[in-house]
């Protein structure tokens, strides 16, 4: 396998759109282990939400919707701005929990819609540690690709996987990542078998390319000449779009 050709592609148009069976064969058994979603579903403990909100919606009342749970709460970012000349503000809230609960933060995503006038992107995660067998899984990915396409080894523990939940209704969208970073690539593994068409959460790339959240397939994304829009669809009805994310 000539791995020159992925990389010329990918420094060149800015991402690759691949399945781990054909970049990285030997690397398709080690990732069984997030067959089952569900299990990683249960250990979501973040929340990210954006959008507009009407201006009479206060700090106090978004913070209401949770603060009953409040032992639940490890850290909170909640930032609110005005926007000129309008009757809106813009909302940014952040939330992580000192244990995972996926049903409360099911149930806040939801409400956190209602009170939206327009969402630009919303999901629920969890981080994976070094202290984890995933982990040391996902390191082994990243490293190949950071060897290969870059050049380099990263070191362990210096790779930082988020498992993200897209369910009904979120989304991301149209945007660019590397205006504010100094990451070189992003880098996606989709972890859904039973994915079909219609279902939502494709990632869409430069208005064009679809990554459909298959089981086993790689999206990267290169900051290092290249910063492409990208947005994420909308997710239909039961379905529950699952990825493992990180950048790098």
């Amino acid at each position: 396998m000539d791995i020159s050709i992925y990389k010329n592609k990918l420094l060149n148009e800015g991402f690759l759109n691949i399945k781990l069976d054909e970049l990285y064969p030997d690397l398709v058994d080690t990732i069984q282990i997030f067959n089952n979603k569900e299990e990683y579903i249960q250990r979501l403990s973040n929340i990210q939400f954006d959008s507009i909100i009407f201006s009479d919606i206060t700090y106090e009342y978004i913070k209401s919707l949770y603060c009953s749970n409040s032992d639940l709460i490890n850290e909170e970012r909640i930032n609110i701005k005005e926007i000129e000349g309008n009757s809106h503000k813009k909302f940014t809230f952040k939330l992580k929990l000192k244990n995972p609960n996926y049903k409360f933060l099911y149930d806040l995503n939801n409400q956190l819609k209602k009170i939206s006038s327009q969402v630009f992107q919303s999901w629920i995660d969890t981080s994976i540690y070094p202290s984890e067998l995933e982990y040391s899984i996902f390191y082994n990915l990243m490293n190949k690709i950071y060897l290969d396409f870059y050049g380099m080894n990263i070191k362990f523990g210096d790779v930082h996987p988020t498992f993200t939940c897209f369910q009904d209704g979120d989304f991301i969208l149209s945007h660019k990542d590397a205006d504010d970073t100094e990451n070189r690539c992003v880098v996606l593994l989709y972890l859904n078998s039973d994915y079909e068409d219609g279902l939502g959460g494709e990632l869409i790339i430069q208005n064009k390319e679809v990554v459909k959240p298959e089981f086993g397939r790689i999206a990267i994304l290169d900051f290092t000449n290249n910063n492409v829009i990208h947005e994420v669809t909308p997710v239909q009805g039961n379905f529950k779009r699952c990825a493992l994310i990180s950048f790098n």
